[in-house]
């Protein structure tokens, strides 16, 4: 009966992973549609994975939509033409999630925010939420300060799929970026735990550590990812662990909280071996680790940089060592380097060891979507 065929669908569509499976298991299933969408809605309401969603839509919908074309047609059209143009788009299409999803970040956009909750509720009563509906519909509660049901809806992300690694860490990512600390660490504990040798989930639990307002624990975390393994090189985690750390410092040596000494933030500073001399190490961090920022020279015509650059911008970081006086002498901007969503708030933190002792300077500042570039 039709019970027992939804309990082995179901195990079958756990074991989907790729995109190739994803296409062989759907188009085997073609002659039966209640199976197959059964099955299509099972991958879609668990995974992350954006090529796999993709795979799956291609098989259910033909690809009838190209969706990354709508994006460029509904952004270069007037704001009060996007959502009907999107709308348009969707008749094409009609129950495809990649509409759905569309549809509640543009009403929200538009300003249209209660018929953007109602529409995303409706799907979610129909069973239809996907991680990429849950993630827009609780940006519209978040913004509409429900934090409580904007938490439990972004944690549909995990709740077909808790033992996925990618799922922990992008629900993970969404409460940090949120300022959620304490959610953040719980989600990011668990990826850990799922898996322990992926040094971006340490770092990623040291942030939320931080954030919560642990220090200690958050240095302690980066230490032990500085000790372990890793291979030379500008993405070697063991080298990002210690610019988080000297990013952390930094910032601490700047406003000591109360009986602090000073000087022992200095010697751990010595300590983390991020000068073979004088220089300027300046780093940029950030918590909306969907973005992706760049530090560069801020004339176009100079991007030409002098000094050592690493971008370890999956954590939300970015660095620039220079000698001498190039940092001071230059004139350096913070830009975009993946696709702007929403605003970015970023930290500047400029180290400068003269051979004997530090000097700290922290900027804050914010990188809008309507930027370009924000000066340093």
């Amino acid at each position: 009966d039709w019970r027992d065929q939804a309990a082995l669908l179901d195990i079958l569509q756990s074991r989907v992973a790729t995109e190739e499976a994803a296409e062989q298991v759907l188009a085997h299933f073609a002659s039966e549609p209640d199976a197959q969408r059964f099955v299509a809605r099972a991958i879609l309401r668990r995974t992350v994975d954006v090529r796999l969603s993709a795979a799956v839509g291609r098989v259910l919908y033909g690809g009838r939509v190209d969706w990354q074309k709508v994006d460029r047609e509904v952004l270069d059209a007037k704001p009060a033409d996007r959502v009907k143009k999107l709308r348009e788009a969707m008749l094409q299409a009609p129950g495809d999630p990649n509409g759905d999803f569309r549809l509640v970040r543009a009403l929200a956009r538009s300003g249209e925010r209660a018929e953007a909750l109602g529409y995303g509720r409706r799907l979610r009563d129909r069973g239809l939420m996907t991680p990429s509906l849950a993630r827009e519909l609780g940006d519209v509660l978040a913004e509409a300060n429900e934090t409580a049901e904007a938490q439990r809806t972004y944690s549909e992300i995990v709740e077909f799929d808790g033992d996925n690694a990618a799922s922990r860490q992008v629900l993970g990512d969404v409460f940090l970026r949120h300022g959620w600390y304490g959610e953040a660490y719980r989600q990011y504990k668990t990826l850990t735990e799922l898996d322990g040798k992926r040094a971006d989930g340490w770092l990623r639990l040291a942030a939320s550590a931080a954030g919560s307002g642990r220090i200690d624990e958050a240095l302690r975390i980066e230490r032990q990812v500085s000790t372990g393994e890793g291979t030379p090189g500008s993405d070697d985690p063991r080298y990002w662990a210690r610019l988080w750390s000297g990013a952390r410092l930094g910032q601490l040596w700047v406003a000591p909280p109360a009986g602090t000494d000073k000087a022992a933030i200095s010697r751990k500073l010595k300590e983390l071996s991020l000068f073979s001399g004088p220089g300027t190490l300046s780093l940029v961090v950030w918590e909306d680790l969907e973005a992706r920022l760049t530090l560069g020279a801020a004339d176009p015509k100079q991007e030409q940089l002098v000094g050592e650059a690493i971008d370890a911008g999956s954590t939300g970081l970015v660095s620039l060592l220079t000698g001498g006086d190039a940092w001071k002498q230059g004139a350096w901007a913070l830009s975009w380097k993946s696709e702007p969503r929403r605003a970015v708030k970023a930290t500047l933190v400029v180290i400068d060891w003269d051979g004997k002792a530090f000097a700290v300077q922290v900027k804050k500042v914010e990188l809008r979507p309507e930027d370009v570039k924000v000066a340093l």
